[in-house]
C-alpha cells in the first residue's frame, strides 16, 4: 500500500511551499537562509502570500503603501492569535524577499511598534526547577523504547549541568566526547564551545550568539550523572547498529515519523516541557532556558566568584573584569565548577548532613559548658565566643 520507504513509514512528500521554488525571487529568498532554518522561513512567507492572495512576483509589482498594509494585515492576524514572535518572524521574511529583489520598503518606528506587539515577558510566569525537579524530570521518561527514554534523561540532565543553550547542545559531536567516557569517564567531563566551528573540526559545540558578545569560545563541563547518562544513551544507539564517526550528531530524532535526524531546538523545548508535565509543572511555564539559569543558580548557591560563574555561561565580563579575568586556563574552571552540588540528595547524603550537624552541635555544646565560671572581659572568653558563632553558622548552613 502506497510508497514505503525505511522502516515501512510512507515517504514524505512535496512541501507545501515547493510550489513557490518556481519563482526566481522566491529561490533567491530560499537561498539567503541555511538548510535548517528555510523550511520556517518559507512557510512563513507562503502564510503571508496566502492571507493577502497575492503571488511573489505580483508582490513585486505592489507600491510601497500595499505592501505596508499586506504586512499589517498578516503581523496584526498573529498577533490576534498571541504568535508575537511569528508576527515578527513575518515581517523580516518579507523584507528580506524584498530587499533580495531590489524593492526595499522602510517602516518608520511608530509603524514598527504597532506591528510588534509582545506578550508578558516569560520572566514573570517561568519556573526555575530546582536540583530536585530536575532529576525527577530526567526519571520521568515513559518507557516507550530504551533509547527515547535515555535520550530524555541525557537531555535534561546536559542542559542543566552543562549550563548550554539550546541550540549548542543539537550542535554536539561524538568527537566532543569519545575520549572522556571512554574507557571511563572522566569527571568533569569538558566542554569547548565556540562561536563558530570550522569545516572538519569535531571537538566542539557551537553557540552563534556568541559572536553577539564578541566572546569567541568558552568551557564548561558536565559532572558524573549527566556524563553517564549521555555515555548510556550513545550506548543505546551503539545497540541499535549504530557507528558513530567523530562528526555524527549525538542527539538525534527517536519518533515513528522521522529517526536519526538531528534534533532541533524546538524538539529539545517539547522534550522539557513533557518532562516537566510527568512530575506535575505546568508545561507552559518551563522551557530549555530554565534548565539554563537553574544551572547559573547552582553555581551561585555553591558560592562560586560571580566572574566565574558567568564565564561557565559563555558571558562577557564588564569593563576590566573581563581584561583580568584568565578565560584560557581551564584547569581552573573545571576546579571551581567541581564545587557545584550537582549530585543527587540521597539518603547517604542526608545521613552524612545529618552526622555533621550532630558533631557541630556536640562541640558547641562542649564549648557552652567550658563557659561557666571564666570573666566575660577575659580574651579567652571573646575568642570562644567567635568560634561558637562560627559553629552556629555552619550548623545552620548545612540544616
Amino acid at each position: 500500500m502506497g510508497d514505503r520507504g525505511l522502516h515501512g513509514w510512507f515517504k514524505p512528500g512535496e512541501r507545501s511551499y515547493a510550489p513557490l521554488l518556481k519563482s526566481a525571487a522566491v529561490d533567491l529568498l530560499a537561498k539567503s537562509y541555511p538548510p535548517t532554518a528555510m523550511p520556517g522561513q518559507l512557510y512563513l512567507f507562503k502564510y503571508f502570500l496566502e492571507l493577502n492572495k497575492v503571488g511573489p512576483e505580483e508582490l513585486l509589482g505592489w507600491g510601497d503603501v500595499e505592501i505596508k498594509q499586506a504586512v499589517r494585515r498578516a503581523c496584526l492576524q498573529k498577533n490576534s492569535e498571541e504568535k508575537f514572535a511569528s508576527a515578527r518572524r513575518v515581517f523580516y521574511v518579507v523584507n528580506r524577499f524584498l530587499e533580495l529583489n531590489n524593492k526595499a520598503v522602510t517602516f518608520n518606528r511608530s509603524e514598527r511598534r504597532q506591528l510588534f506587539k509582545r506578550r508578558a515577558k516569560k520572566i514573570s510566569r517561568q519556573h526555575i526547577p530546582t536540583k530536585e525537579e530536575i532529576y525527577r524530570m530526567a526519571d520521568s521518561f515513559p518507557n516507550k523504547g530504551l533509547r527515547q527514554k535515555a535520550r530524555g534523561k541525557a537531555i535534561i540532565l546536559c542542559l542543566w549541568q552543562s549550563g548550554v543553550r539550546a541550540s549548542c547542545l543539537c550542535s554536539w559531536l561524538y568527537g566532543m566526547f569519545k575520549d572522556q567516557l571512554y574507557p571511563e569517564i572522566q569527571v568533569p567531563v569538558r566542554i569547548k564551545v565556540v562561536a563558530y566551528r570550522q569545516k572538519g573540526v569535531t571537538n566542539c559545540g557551537v553557540d552563534t550568539k556568541l559572536s553577539a558578545y564578541n566572546v569567541s569560545y568558552y568551557y564548561t563541563f558536565l559532572h558524573r550523572e549527566g556524563a553517564e547518562a549521555l555515555r548510556s544513551y550513545i550506548g543505546e544507539r551503539r545497540a541499535d547498529g549504530w557507528q558513530p564517526e567523530d562528526s555524527s550528531p549525538i542527539f538525534v530524532t527517536e519518533g515513528t515519523a522521522s529517526i536519526n535526524k538531528p534534533l532541533t531546538g524546538q524538539h529539545l523545548v517539547e522534550i522539557v516541557k513533557n518532562a516537566a508535565k510527568q512530575i506535575g509543572i505546568k508545561p507552559d511555564t518551563v522551557w530549555t532556558h530554565c534548565l539554563r539559569k537553574a544551572f547559573r543558580k547552582t553555581l551561585y548557591r555553591s558560592g562560586l566568584d560571580p566572574d566565574v560563574a558567568e564565564a561557565l555561561m559563555g558571558h562577557k565580563l564588564a569593563a576590566s573584569r573581563g581584561s583580568y579575568f584568565d578565560y584560557h586556563d581551564e584547569s581552573f574552571a573545571a576546579e571551581q565548577y567541581k564545587r557545584g552540588s550537582w549530585g543527587r540528595i540521597t539518603a547517604d547524603t542526608v545521613m552524612r548532613h545529618s552526622e555533621k550537624i550532630a558533631e557541630l552541635e556536640r562541640k558547641n555544646a562542649e564549648l557552652k559548658q567550658r563557659l561557666n565560671g571564666w570573666s566575660m572581659e577575659s580574651s579567652e572568653m571573646r575568642e570562644l565566643m567567635k568560634r561558637i558563632e562560627k559553629l552556629e553558622k555552619q550548623a545552620q548552613k548545612q540544616g
